[in-house]
């Protein structure tokens, strides 16, 4: 009997001072989730998933040279979720000498106005979430920008569709 009072005394204590656990696959105990650093755009603001609004977001990191593969992407995303929150990541390759101005205007020259690119010099997002960035990588975060799906490759009908599913799940 003695034991048994013990034992339910040990484990409503630990309850009561255990950390909380967090239900994201990201976050598993409950820790500070870690981002990757805010970076420039084309047009000199700065942007990331810090400065989004507590909404599923889907980032897409990409290498610069492949950043006119999101096409087809871009296109059903648009088509099918009109509202989804979408953040574009070019990966300039490091031994390479250009600058985020180099960068910056030839974005600038190539893209419309308002499709925002963020300028990932250091590939902080590549390093972080351990990408091959010549390929599309399509990140879908939580609200509580827990990462929740992944997803990389070339656009491809039965590729979109399991992302498809998993914004489907989190919405």
């Amino acid at each position: 009997m003695l034991v048994r009072v013990s034992i339910c005394l040990i484990l409503s204590l630990s309850v009561l001072f255990w950390p909380p656990v967090s239900l994201a696959a990201d976050n598993p105990h409950g820790d500070a989730i870690v981002l990757p650093p805010l970076l420039p755009d084309q047009h000199g603001e700065l942007g990331g998933l810090q400065n989004q609004p507590q909404v599923l977001q889907l980032v897409i990191v990409v290498s610069a040279k492949r950043l006119r593969r999101l096409k087809p992407w871009e296109r059903e995303l648009r088509e099918r979720y009109p509202d989804l929150d979408l953040l574009r990541v070019a990966d300039v390759p490091v031994s390479g000498s250009a600058s985020v101005d180099d960068v910056a205007g030839k974005l600038r020259k190539r893209l419309p106005e308002n499709v925002d690119v963020l300028i990932d010099l250091d590939g902080a997002w590549a390093q972080r979430y351990a990408l091959d960035v010549s390929v599309p990588n399509l990140l879908l975060f939580a609200a509580n920008r827990s990462l929740i799906a992944q997803h990389a490759g070339f656009y491809q009908r039965q590729r979109f569709d399991m992302l498809a599913g998993d914004i489907d799940e989190a919405m």
